[in-house]
């Protein structure tokens, strides 16, 4: 009716308030509209000051919620959309009541980037007594991640304190920069990862490991795809320099790796493949070496 407004809904907005304020002190936070909105409430980036300038770095988006209620995002599109940001992704759940924020990480959700199969993801808040809560053996297509406890946890009253301030801004910033770096590893088709071993509510990351399955680079046509692109432009870079060395006998000890790889290894059409195309036949002609190196794609290959 005119004149009034849907009070639930109005109350979660009072939550994105409250979340926009607190995060505000740490860098830029930026309301997405509620029409626009997707799934991310937030826009936000974290700063450090330089004099009297803040500089901003450290992108990052923020979904708020007012309980701890799991978060289920169910079907192909929305498991795509979930696995495909290309920064980091936190939970912020506020309460109103007791002026407290609890932000949590979903680091776990970056190093899913080469498993397949996927249709439903569930975002849960349980604390395990395992502590595995970056798993890579799963069991699709159902996956719950458990996130753990918080990664920040403060009254927002406390923030006028500059020793929990800075405290909380180097905490959100180690996790924040961990997770980008995993995301980073999307286009390079790599299925290992960085991950804390361990982690205290407000203190900076610091024990870290390793996680990964080798087994996705084979099983997902696309990672292995997206690796063996990255490794042909490495590959070129170097023939550019073992070339510009004219370091001969070295030169064709590569030559012949990269014959041996490109002879064992189902390769596909790419900018890669083509980049070291170009290379060798540059760095042959640079070193009086007649072979050429010729592409020829094989429909239907197997």
């Amino acid at each position: 009716m005119p004149g009034s407004i849907a009070k639930n809904a109005q109350e979660g907005t009072r939550s994105e308030y409250l979340a926009q304020y607190a995060l505000s002190l740490f860098g830029t936070a930026v309301p997405v509209p509620h029409p626009e909105d997707s799934g991310i409430d937030l826009y936000c980036t974290l700063g450090r000051r330089l004099g009297r300038r803040f500089l901003v770095e450290n992108q990052y988006f923020v979904q708020v919620k007012s309980v701890k209620d799991p978060i289920t995002y169910d079907g192909e599109d929305e498991v795509n959309w979930l696995l495909s940001h290309n920064y980091p992704f936190l939970i912020c759940i506020v309460n109103k009541t007791k002026l407290s924020i609890d932000i949590y990480h979903t680091l776990a959700l970056s190093t899913l980037i080469g498993k397949v199969g996927i249709n439903k993801v569930t975002l849960t808040f349980d604390v395990l007594e395992s502590k595995d809560y970056f798993p890579q053996l799963i069991e699709p297509p159902n996956l719950e991640v458990h996130l753990g406890e918080p990664i920040v946890s403060f009254d927002v009253g406390t923030l006028a304190c500059r020793e929990i301030n800075t405290s909380i801004a180097a905490t959100l910033k180690s996790w924040v920069e961990l997770d980008q770096e995993n995301i980073s590893l999307k286009e390079t088709g790599f299925t290992t990862y960085r991950v804390p071993a361990s982690w205290t509510t407000n203190k900076p990351v610091e024990a870290l490991t390793f996680v990964g399955n080798f087994k996705d680079s084979l099983v997902n046509k696309e990672v292995r795809q997206k690796f063996d692109n990255l490794f042909l432009k490495q590959l070129s870079q170097i023939v550019n320099q073992w070339a510009s060395k004219k370091n001969k006998p070295h030169y064709l000890k590569l030559i012949d790796f990269i014959r041996f790889y490109t002879m064992t290894t189902q390769l596909h059409s790419c900018f890669g493949a083509r980049m070291l195309q170009f290379s060798i036949n540059s760095g042959n002609e640079h070193l009086g070496i007649p072979e050429r190196v010729n592409m020829t794609e094989i429909p239907d290959r197997k």
